[in-house]
């Protein structure tokens, strides 16, 4: 998967709750849909983030279908970065590879390793995009006067 980097000012911005519930266990998230620049843009995180129409946001993420797929964002309007939560990714790869290690000797091990090294990938993916955000220059403004 290549990450891309994009640049541009936020337009048509809608912002969406989304609320899931199993097991009597409530969990609740937010989604935030917009362009950057005319590109359309999708961007996921349990908490709260700092978008708004007009804003200036370097985003790092993938394509997909025609979309932007946003793992970290810095908005050089307010100064606000969403980082993307690797650790998480990390702990379960390692648990899951360990796992698969331990018991591929009663076969259930041929299906945990594989989940564990998925689970690396994804770690690894967001790391990037994390470290990618911080190397990406903040874009110059054009100056009038």
């Amino acid at each position: 998967m290549a990450l891309v980097i994009k640049q541009g000012e936020v337009s048509n911005l809608t912002e969406a709750t989304i609320t899931v519930g199993r097991n009597g266990n409530v969990n609740s998230g937010h989604s935030w849909s917009f362009r950057i620049g005319t590109l359309p843009s999708n961007f996921k995180s349990a908490s709260h983030g700092n978008i708004a129409n007009g804003d200036l946001i370097t985003g790092v993420g993938k394509m997909k279908n025609g979309s932007f797929l946003i793992y970290s964002y810095r908005n050089e309007t307010t100064g606000a970065v969403s980082k993307a939560p690797a650790i998480p990714q990390l702990i379960f790869g390692i648990c899951f590879a360990v796992l698969g290690l331990l018991t591929v000797i009663i076969l259930v091990g041929f299906l945990l390793f594989p989940l564990g090294l998925y689970f690396l990938y994804l770690a690894y993916n967001l790391n990037e995009a994390n470290s990618l955000l911080k190397r990406t220059p903040k874009p110059i403004k054009n100056q009038s006067n």
